[in-house]
């Protein structure tokens, strides 16, 4: 079952940030706008910024003006989840987005679920953006 508590991967972010009006922007505007929950912790925080450190993303002065709202906003778990459960994902930076997840009951929102396979997710619901907007604008609706 989808959640309005969201673990959001990276990807959302920056691709939230490269097309204003695409569908990763919306679920940025619905945390913005606090329609949505998104859940972090210092693993989390530590890898946005990481990626939006990376030089192949200066030229659009990366991070993005929003990106300090978007932590403000976020609930934040200091502690952070454990990790043991989620390994043997194909990218193990991936493992505590969906340890975090799982910790927390949120869904995992992602822009690539082959980064998170069905055998490995547990009791997490991995969604694509394209899924999770569609969600929301039902939802919304009514």
């Amino acid at each position: 079952m989808l959640s309005r508590s969201v673990v959001v991967d990276t990807n959302i972010l920056v691709s939230a940030a490269l097309k204003a009006g695409s569908k990763p922007a919306r679920v940025l505007v619905s945390a913005l706008r606090g329609e949505i929950s998104p859940i972090t912790c210092p693993a989390i925080v530590w890898e946005y910024r990481e990626v939006f450190a990376r030089p192949k993303f200066s030229r659009w002065n990366f991070p993005p003006l929003w990106f300090e709202e978007f932590l403000r906003q976020a609930i934040y778990v200091p502690s952070g989840p454990p990790l043991s459960l989620h390994v043997g994902l194909p990218d193990h930076d991936d493992a505590v987005f969906l340890a975090l997840a799982a910790q927390q009951g949120a869904c995992l929102v992602t822009g690539n679920l082959a980064d998170f396979p069905r055998p490995l997710r547990g009791r997490v619901e991995v969604v694509s953006v394209a899924d999770y907007v569609a969600w929301l604008e039902r939802v919304s609706a009514g």
